[in-house]
């Protein structure tokens, strides 16, 4: 017999839900588990711990393995010992090499993603609410999420000082000016849509001159 080197699939603590165990150990495949314990060898060994005597050897019984190879092999490659407590209070206590999955191992991690956007100085009464609910379908149309999930909102930060009446006169013409020659990637693409259009149109009306001709 050879030593098998499975996977090492250490869970994480607390990680609860369903689990799958390699053969010889088994779990309900219809209870929850939580992993209650984490443990190297070297860690068992400085409480009084055989990991050998207490897991491998007991269990590793099977003609199938050899539980003296599995255990020093395991121990050469950093195995843990996990305990897992179900919901109907079974312990288990198992190599990492021996667990085949655990829950959380291949979900997505989520979080909440918050993108933020400094406008620069303005006036405080600067009108935002039209720009907010584009900024709003543009989120929705670029992560799929409803508009229930989706939230813009306006935090104002206060300035020192002032602007007078002539400054801000002359920096209201020039956010004009850049307003009146920015082109948006969304309106190109909406100019490039429409354009297309144009001349699929016109390409559909000369082929049915063509036809008819």
């Amino acid at each position: 017999m050879t030593y098998t080197s499975w996977p090492d699939k250490t869970p994480p603590i607390n990680a609860t839900g369903k689990y799958k165990l390699r053969d010889p150990w088994y779990v309900d495949p219809n209870t929850s588990y939580i992993c209650e314990a984490i443990m190297g060898f070297e860690a068992l060994a400085a409480r009084g711990v055989n990991a050998y005597s207490w897991v491998y050897q007991p269990t590793l019984v099977s003609p199938t393995y050899n539980s003296l190879e599995q255990y020093n092999g395991d121990a050469q490659r950093g195995i843990n010992i996990v305990t897992l407590i179900g919901a109907d209070g079974g312990v288990i206590h198992v190599p990492s090499s021996y667990i085949e999955s655990f829950p959380g191992e291949t979900k997505a991690p989520y979080a909440r993603l918050i993108v933020a956007v400094d406008c620069g100085p303005l006036p405080e009464d600067y009108p935002l609410a039209d720009m907010m609910e584009e900024l709003k379908q543009v989120a929705i149309a670029n992560t799929g999420n409803g508009d229930t999930v989706i939230k813009v909102s306006l935090h104002i930060i206060p300035l020192k000082g002032f602007v007078d009446t002539s400054t801000e006169k002359n920096l209201a013409e020039n956010r004009w000016d850049k307003m009146l020659n920015t082109v948006t990637p969304s309106l190109q693409r909406l100019t490039t849509t429409e354009s297309l259009q144009k001349a699929n149109t016109k390409v559909s009306a000369m082929e049915s001159l063509l036809r008819g001709g």
